[in-house]
């Protein structure tokens, strides 16, 4: 199976899941991956496509488990900032 991040379905709002989901080439699978302003490491930002929100992590968590959402877009915060890293 060839998962990606998909958008719950219908939803608009802050706080709405984001969801490993079976490829489909749907608006709510679209993401917009920038580089992220004022930060001290190379930082990115991902936004959907539909609803111009920004994958976020509840409550900036750090651990293993923690709940990805979309919320809209807060300058500053750390729970909104990704890095990407090489691995074998």
């Amino acid at each position: 199976m060839r998962g990606c991040l998909r958008l719950e379905p219908a939803a608009r709002n802050n706080g709405a899941k984001i969801w490993q989901w079976p490829l489909a080439f749907s608006i709510q699978q679209q993401w917009y991956i920038g580089f992220a302003p004022n930060t001290n490491t190379p930082s990115y930002i991902i936004r959907n496509n539909l609803t111009f929100r920004y994958i976020d992590v509840e409550f900036n968590g750090t651990g293993n488990g923690e709940y990805i959402h979309q919320w809209e877009f807060v300058p500053g915060v750390q729970s909104q900032l990704w890095r990407f890293e090489r691995v074998n």
